[in-house]
């Protein structure tokens, strides 16, 4: 049992909730086992399978050719959200007014990640002016 864990801290080293464990769990997608006492202990090399072999965007977004749709500088909305501090909406709102340029790939959005490092300095050095007292 020393290398089991309980949901709890399964769910605190997959960064998600319990409720997404047992889920996990239901679908048998990790392994565990159940004590007398119903316990729920959890294989940590369950859990080290499931994230290297879990569903990600830039592993199963390909091209017809068999190459990756986001390639060196190209990045996802998310990545693009996280580097300037905003959230998804704002960032799709921002590239729809064309002011970070995009490309759409197959269906994928594809930021560029010197043009969102290039925005954010400007963020970074803009000044703001001084609001006017009413």
């Amino acid at each position: 049992m020393n290398n089991c864990v309980t949901p709890k801290e399964a769910a605190e080293l997959l960064s998600c909730s319990r409720v997404m464990i047992y889920t996990l769990i239901k679908a048998k997608r990790i392994r565990y086992v159940k004590s007398l006492n119903k316990r729920i202990s959890i294989d940590i090399g369950s859990l080290d399978e499931y994230l290297s072999n879990r569903w990600d965007r830039r592993k199963s977004a390909k091209l017809d050719n068999g190459e990756f749709v986001f390639q060196g500088d190209q990045i996802t909305i998310l990545e693009a959200a996280k580097i300037l501090g905003l959230s998804k909406d704002k960032i799709y709102y921002m590239s729809y007014r064309n002011y970070i340029s995009t490309s759409v790939i197959n269906g994928h959005r594809v930021f560029y990640k010197s043009n969102i490092e290039a925005y954010k300095q400007k963020m970074e050095t803009k000044e703001i002016p001084a609001k006017v007292a009413i």
